[in-house]
């Protein structure tokens, strides 16, 4: 036996393996992360990521018009992040992509019969209107309160917060060490002391963000939604970030194969089952990053109906109140329903949740993408979408796509009951978060937050403990 494979045999056995089942926001950063943890504590991992589907990115997935590469891409979900999203808008800066132009001519708040409230391209008038519809105090009153929760949030990048602090295996002590244990209890409606601008306003937010009214949605749910103005995203798709996380982990991702069990071996490792039988290795660390059925958080599931129209407005009268020059994004609140709602009378809630005129279907062309989330699979026949635009001639292509966009941010009286970031020895779920905030961002934070529990059991210290102590440090999720 020659020297070279002797070692060859001793470099495979010290690697560490991983296994990770899902290769969306959370899989995939959970690979690069590692990879990164890796490196900088001279240690060695073998990493292999199993997805169901053929391409990476989860829930971040995109369409082409026409089902025609040469049209622009259109986002079906997880479409923006923001300036708070620090791991999001580093991976942008660090791969040099470019971000997609989000322009828009306004919004308005529809309620069914109306709209109560119309954005202007003046800023200073529409500030005039806010105070004279919803008084100084209120719209006041509820930024200082997102604020106060962006600041809470942005602890999780602080690095004296992380090291006295993180990782966590359980989501309740980092809500309560963050301070927000107390925003997930309570529903939005109530914390917001049922005023007639969070009734209006952040309910639109929470419905286009969250597909749930105030009523439903816990504080915290509420308050990320407000935090989501200024959006943006990757030109040509947010996954384009999740493929470039795995392509620089260096990780074995396995397309088409879906992990049907896992169970622990006799030698205190875990088997992985694919549908086609067990895989050749087991695993000295797991991570599952997609949603397991056994802890039983539902979900929202949300319609998505794509469409591309030569008109560059909606019909008159397409919808009950429009009116002349409707804004091209509508948003929705459900106050109305809810004002005239008792205990013999439940007024139907509207159909959709927002009707946006997302983009051009390409440079040059006339026709214009138009994207509406709706709860209701019947909500928009295609005659339907004739109306709203005006006839037949004017709808040149339709799609439509339902999937488990987020779970319902429920109200929670008991936080303990979530599920946890460790599940057993080595073994480590990232969908922990959703239930508090579903967002891409929340996903890279709580990958970042198994691969600290990884490196800890590992004694990988530099990059989670010793992170930003000089200026060189490049340890990903760490904003120094």
């Amino acid at each position: 036996m020659n020297l070279i494979y002797i070692l060859s045999i001793i470099t495979f056995t010290n690697a560490i393996r991983v296994a990770i089942v899902g290769s969306g926001a959370a899989g995939s950063t959970a690979a690069y992360y590692l990879t990164k943890a890796a490196e900088q504590n001279a240690g060695d991992v073998d990493i292999d990521v199993f997805e169901k589907r053929y391409v990476a990115g989860g829930r971040s997935r995109v369409v082409f018009p026409h089902n025609n590469e040469t049209y622009d891409s259109v986002e079906l979900g997880a479409s923006i992040f923001v300036d708070a999203n620090k791991n999001m808008v580093k991976a942008v800066n660090d791969f040099d992509f470019d971000l997609a132009d989000k322009g828009t001519d306004g919004f308005g708040i529809y309620n069914g019969k109306n709209f109560v409230f119309k954005s202007s391209s003046w800023t200073y008038l529409d500030y005039v209107k806010l105070i004279w519809r919803y008084g100084f105090s209120a719209p006041r009153k509820v930024q200082t309160l997102v604020k106060q929760a962006i600041d809470k949030f942005l602890l999780l990048y602080n690095p004296e917060f992380i090291r006295n602090h993180g990782p966590w295996e359980h989501v309740d002590d980092m809500l309560a060490d963050l301070d927000m244990i107390d925003l997930v209890k309570e529903d939005a409606l109530s914390y917001f002391t049922n005023s007639l601008f969070a009734n209006e306003v952040v309910e639109a937010a929470t419905r286009v963000n969250y597909g749930q009214n105030l009523d439903t949605i816990h504080a915290l749910g509420a308050l990320v939604s407000m935090a989501g103005s200024n959006g943006m995203s990757v030109e040509g798709g947010n996954y384009k970030i999740f493929e470039r996380f795995l392509e620089e982990s260096n990780a074995h991702v396995h397309f088409g194969s879906e992990v049907i069990d896992v169970q622990r071996s006799r030698n205190n490792q875990w088997e992985v089952y694919l549908t086609s039988g067990k895989t050749a290795e087991d695993y000295d660390y797991l991570i599952l990053a997609a949603p397991l059925p056994i802890f039983q958080v539902p979900y929202v599931k949300l319609h998505v109906t794509l469409l591309t129209t030569n008109a560059t407005t909606y019909a008159d009268n397409a919808l009950p109140g429009l009116g002349e020059n409707p804004p091209t994004m509508i948003l929705t609140t459900n106050e109305e329903a809810r004002k005239h709602s008792s205990y013999f009378t439940k007024p139907s809630p509207l159909n959709f949740n927002s009707i946006n005129y997302v983009q051009q279907a390409k440079e040059g062309s006339d026709e214009h993408v138009v994207k509406i989330f709706s709860e209701d699979d019947d909500a928009w026949s295609d005659g339907d979408l004739h109306s709203l635009f005006g006839g037949p001639q004017n709808v040149r292509w339709i799609h439509r796509h339902t999937f488990n966009a987020y779970p319902y941010l429920q109200p929670r009286k008991q936080i303990e009951d979530l599920p946890p970031f460790k599940i057993d020895e080595g073994l480590y779920y990232t969908n922990v978060m959703e239930p508090m905030i579903s967002t891409m961002e929340t996903e890279t934070i709580s990958a970042r937050n198994v691969v600290g529990l990884i490196s800890a059991k590992l004694n990988w210290t530099r990059g989670w403990k010793d992170a930003c102590l000089n200026t060189n440090s490049d340890w990903v999720f760490i904003s120094c």
